[in-house]
């Protein structure tokens, strides 16, 4: 048995009910609540499950005794099929004890039968919990998903300084699965010589400071890695870190450095000859190299001519 509007849209709801005069009853008072309903009424099991194979119901209305049925068995069939979709017991034999013990497994509200006026308002605030939870369900999974694709490691530690929560990006990073991460202490990730910069860190982070700092890091087969670090504090009162290895760069750098030390040192040196040197083992290429014999054999060569002969 179906009851529908059919002047605008309406909630698709499944009634497990047996009294088809109870049914109407529950419709009439979703109606005068200003619900547009359609209601698909079923009383077994069987027919329990092949309603819901039609298509799952913005809400599921059950009774609580029925003669080869009942509320309690519904409701595990719903838990077990769409825990998603709200639930709500509509009896007149149902006691206020066993009602919150349904509660208490899985049901959203009840509401007894000789108070049909609160079931409209049940209803209604159970659809906007429901869309509260899908939405924020859509959230996580989205804030999972762009977590899990950055490229910087990121993790999450709680007050007692153990990881809760990392990214892929982390578990590659330092060499530990999600698994052997959470628990973690966050101290195993750098060297003994770095706890207190980190003890540091956290401390300004816990006043509200975001602190960025270059670390020596380990991971888990002791291998040591710079690593550049954001810290921050969630709203949750955690710390948030965000990790990159920067072995790379500080090699560069260092690399960079002794060059241009070494080029002021031969820049600065009173003799010719220790530059030319260094140009034809160095800083000359091939090419270039009989240019700069010729630059020598043109005289007195200074230390101008043989910078104009060089062509890094």
């Amino acid at each position: 048995m179906t009851a529908h509007d059919s002047d605008r849209p309406s909630l698709d709801l499944i009634a497990v009910e047996d009294s088809a005069a109870d049914f109407e009853l529950v419709v009439d008072a979703l109606r005068e609540a200003g619900l547009s309903v359609d209601v698909r009424q079923v009383e077994g099991e069987a027919a329990f499950h092949a309603a819901l194979d039609r298509g799952l119901p913005a809400a599921i209305l059950s009774d609580w005794t029925l003669p080869d049925f009942s509320g309690r068995r519904a409701l595990e069939i719903a838990r077990e099929r769409c825990p998603e979709v709200p639930f709500i017991f509509v009896s007149g034999t149902i006691s206020e004890t066993v009602a919150l013990e349904g509660l208490r497994q899985g049901a959203t509200d009840y509401v007894f039968k000789n108070q049909l006026g609160q079931l409209g308002p049940a209803l209604a605030r159970a659809l906007d919990e429901a869309k509260t939870l899908r939405a924020l369900r859509e959230s996580e999974t989205r804030y999972r998903t762009l977590i899990d694709n950055a490229s910087d490691a990121i993790l999450l530690a709680g007050a007692d300084g153990r990881v809760s929560q990392v990214n892929r990006s982390a578990c590659e990073l330092f060499g530990y699965s999600v698994e052997e991460f959470i628990g973690l202490p966050v101290s195993a990730l750098v060297v003994p010589a770095e706890l207190a910069r980190q003890q540091e860190a956290f401390r300004r982070v816990a006043t509200g400071e975001r602190v960025l700092s270059e670390r020596w890091s380990c991971r888990k087969d002791g291998s040591i890695f710079a690593a550049e670090i954001s810290d921050c504090q969630t709203s949750g009162g955690q710390v948030l870190g965000i990790a990159r290895d920067i072995t790379e760069r500080k090699q560069a750098a260092q690399k960079l450095d002794e060059q241009n030390a070494l080029l002021n040192a031969l820049l600065n040196s009173p003799g010719d000859l220790l530059i030319f040197r260094w140009i034809a083992t160095t800083a000359i290429r091939p090419s270039t190299k009989s240019t700069a014999r010729r630059c020598a054999r043109s005289g007195r060569p200074t230390s101008r001519s043989a910078a104009a002969c060089w062509r890094p």
